[in-house]
């Protein structure tokens, strides 16, 4: 079996034990002695993604959050 395969079987063995913990990412990580960056790369492997509760906006969230500040209150708008 190629050494990628084995760590990628590894990883997702680890994330499921994640899911099943009910720990916050850091107190995983610390107790297992693994990387916060190395497992987040791995829990998150879609570029873009942010993590939820992360104060992070993407552009996309950025853009849409300008549109509405600019129309004011929301009783001036029309419907």
């Amino acid at each position: 079996m190629p050494r990628g395969h084995i760590l990628d079987l590894r990883w997702n063995a680890l994330l499921n034990e994640f899911r099943r913990s009910g720990l916050t990412h850091a107190e995983f990580c610390q107790r297992r002695g693994i990387s916060i960056h190395s497992f987040r790369k791995r829990l998150y492997p879609m570029f873009g993604v942010t993590p939820p509760g992360s104060a992070a906006l993407t552009r996309e969230n950025a853009l849409f959050s300008r549109s509405f500040a600019n129309q004011g209150p929301s009783s001036d708008r029309k419907v």
